[in-house]
Formats: C-alpha cells, sequence, structure tokens
C-alpha cells in the first residue's frame, strides 16, 4: 500500500476490524447483511468527509462480500468517484462479491435493489485470509460453490481452497466476458426472497443453496445434497419475488446441470409455489 501516492482510508466491519491493527486511517461499520443498508452507507461517507477526505481518495474494502458491495457503492458515489481497491477476506468474497464490479445496499423492498457497477483498480486475493475464517463463514461460502458447479457441471466441491478459488473466478471472468453475465445469478430469485422474508437472518450462502435447489427443481432437476427446510409461506416468498433486480419472478434456468438456457425464464405462480413446497418450505406453511 506504500507504492499508493494518494490518501488511503480502509472500510471494514467490526469482525475483520477486530483482528488486525492498521496504519491508515480505518473506518468500521457493524458486520452483518442488515447493516448494507443506505443509512451506514450516508455514516461512511460523512465520515469520510470529516476525516478531509475528497476526489484524490483511495478506498480499500477489507471484509467479505457485504464490505465489498457497500464499499464499492461509495467508490462509486463519493465525490463522484474514486479509487477502490478490494481485497477480500471470505471465500464468498473472493470467487464472486468482490469480482465484476456489482455493488450496492438493500432495501426495504429487497436485496441489492440500490447500487451500481464499478469496477475496482486493483483486486488483492490472499487464501491466507481464509485461515482467520470461521467455520460457519466458510460453508456460507459454499452456496455460490454450489451455483458455479450446477452452471458449469464442474466438480468444485471437493477442490482445495486455491484451486477452488481459481476456478470459480475463472468461471465468473468467462460468463462476464462471454456475455452471459446474467446466469450468474442462478439460485439468487429465490435466494434473494429468502433473504427479504427472513430480514437477512439466513446468511446469503444458505439463501442460495435453497435457492439453487428450488430453481433446478422448476426444470425438473434435483439438488439432493442441499437439505433443509424454512418456516416461511411459499406465498409470502413469491411475493417477495416481485422485487428483483432482475424483473419480478424471473430466472436462471437449467436444461441440465452443466447446461442453463441462456434466455430467463418465467413459470406459472402455482408451479413455483408447488416447487417451494416440495423442496424446502416446511409442511406447517403449505396451502390448505
Amino acid at each position: 500500500m506504500e507504492s499508493i501516492d494518494k490518501p488511503i482510508c480502509i472500510i471494514t466491519d467490526s469482525h475483520v476490524g477486530a483482528l488486525y491493527k492498521f496504519s491508515f486511517p480505518t473506518l468500521c461499520f457493524p458486520a452483518g447483511e442488515r447493516n448494507k443498508a443506505r443509512a451506514i452507507k450516508e455514516q461512511l461517507e460523512d465520515a469520510l468527509f470529516e476525516k478531509g477526505f475528497g476526489r484524490d481518495l483511495c478506498l480499500i474494502a477489507l471484509g467479505g462480500g457485504v464490505t465489498t458491495d457497500l464499499v464499492g457503492f461509495i467508490a462509486a458515489t463519493f465525490c463522484r468517484g474514486v479509487e477502490l481497491i478490494n481485497i477480500p477476506t471470505s471465500l464468498m468474497g473472493m470467487i464472486d462479491a468482490a469480482i465484476g464490479g456489482k455493488n450496492g445496499v438493500n432495501s426495504p423492498f429487497g436485496k441489492n435493489m440500490i447500487g451500481t457497477l464499478y469496477h475496482p483498480a486493483k483486486l488483492v486475493i490472499n487464501p491466507q485470509f481464509l485461515e482467520t475464517l470461521p467455520e460457519k463463514e466458510w460453508q456460507n461460502g459454499q452456496g455460490e460453490v454450489l451455483k458455479y458447479a450446477l452452471l458449469t457441471g464442474d466438480d468444485l466441491m471437493q477442490m482445495e481452497p486455491q484451486a477452488l478459488i481459481r476456478a470459480c473466478i475463472e468461471t465468473k471472468l468467462r460468463m462476464i466476458g462471454d456475455g452471459v453475465r446474467d446466469l450468474l445469478n442462478f439460485g439468487h430469485t429465490v435466494a434473494h426472497a429468502i433473504e427479504k422474508v427472513s430480514e437477512y437472518s439466513i446468511p446469503h450462502g444458505e439463501a442460495v443453496m435453497l435457492g439453487c435447489k428450488v430453481e433446478a427443481a422448476l426444470t425438473g432437476i434435483a439438488v439432493d445434497e442441499v437439505q433443509g427446510e424454512i418456516p416461511y409461506c411459499p406465498s409470502e416468498l413469491l411475493t417477495a419475488m416481485n422485487y428483483d433486480k432482475k424483473g419480478a419472478k424471473k430466472f436462471v434456468a437449467l436444461r441440465e446441470v452443466g447446461t442453463p438456457y441462456r434466455e430467463l425464464k418465467t413459470y406459472p405462480d402455482d408451479h413455483i409455489i408447488k416447487t417451494l413446497e416440495e423442496t424446502i418450505c416446511a409442511p406447517s406453511t403449505h396451502r390448505t
């Protein structure tokens, strides 16, 4: 970082901030998906102004997906755009959130509904950060791994971390380069609805795993490795799917494992509800 010839500020969350000592100005925000919000963005922007930062600032996002999403949005809009460096510290950040330029915050209407595309000047991935990652956060990253595995047909789930990170990054960049970026939303229409309805008590990675199971089942493909039920009504999840940045109730669909349809699909509400009932929604939530 000493080679950066401009003012630097690190923004991280309270979990990562407690692990390291920093020699540069640093701002911390409370960890958690609930804090990827407009109010937190405003607080951090005001803190940057109070510290005297301006258009020549270099912002460093140090943390997981919540941090890179939030700080990327700040970098895109602070003084109409400042330099951004992403240093993801979680598996999810390394293989998905920090790559491709997407950023944003959640709103009462849905997940990631407000944001921009703003690419970092640099992306620094160091697998050694994973040594401090709690097991639950490693498992959280497996949702995105499953997504890539179902989209490509590659056996990713048993890879060692460095090879896994490389394979996932290469897949994401290839899909972006091929103009099929929307395919990377596989599992996410349902996942974002789950997160919203649960008020973000269900982590993103777990929601993506459940979402992959449902969205694969919409075309008759079973994902048996994903287990578990959620206590939310299918109709409530269906309503939440109306607020999605891809459009209301639009899905990435699989022709078969490893072969997604290139265009987004829609389905009758009854088919979506029936699939939710058959896959992830607890029996007590089903229609009578």
